[in-house]
């Protein structure tokens, strides 16, 4: 049996998931799922090998024993209630919120935030957004302005 991965492994992957995707993963309804017809995957969804994925997944938490299983972790463990809060993140906060509160979660859980900050540079999140330009908005556009 291998291994269970470390909550710092499962942390490192959804930060640099989430920082590269920047959306979150819903249906046409806005609810959250673990996959999307048009390929997004939320938090926890980017843990589960396509292999072990099905439709059936959806509308389970992730302590439900099949997702637990699909990911690989005890259902009552430490690391699964985690899962949970890492997914809670996906589902409750906008993008733009998504690096401050995985940096609190890291904190809350000490764990390593490299992982996050590499993928939110090289994707220009959170601390690392670029500016955006002056004169390219609406709001700011010499033609709108009376």
């Amino acid at each position: 049996m291998a291994t269970e991965k470390t909550l710092q492994q499962f942390f490192d992957k959804t930060a640099r998931h989430l920082m590269k995707q920047y959306e979150r993963a819903v249906n046409e309804n806005g609810a959250c799922r673990y996959r999307t017809d048009d390929g997004l995957m939320c938090a926890i969804g980017c843990h589960i090998p396509a292999s072990k994925y099905s439709p059936d997944l959806e509308n389970c938490s992730s302590t439900h024993p099949q997702v637990a299983k699909a990911l690989g972790v005890n259902r009552y463990s430490v690391l699964a209630n985690c899962l949970e809060e890492l997914q809670t993140i996906h589902d409750t906060k906008v993008p733009g919120d998504w690096y401050e509160s995985l940096s609190v979660f890291a904190n809350n859980h000490n764990l390593s935030i490299r992982a996050l900050d590499r993928a939110a540079k090289r994707y220009h999140r959170g601390p690392f957004a670029k500016p955006s330009k002056p004169g390219t908005s609406i709001i700011e556009s010499p033609s709108n302005q009376s």
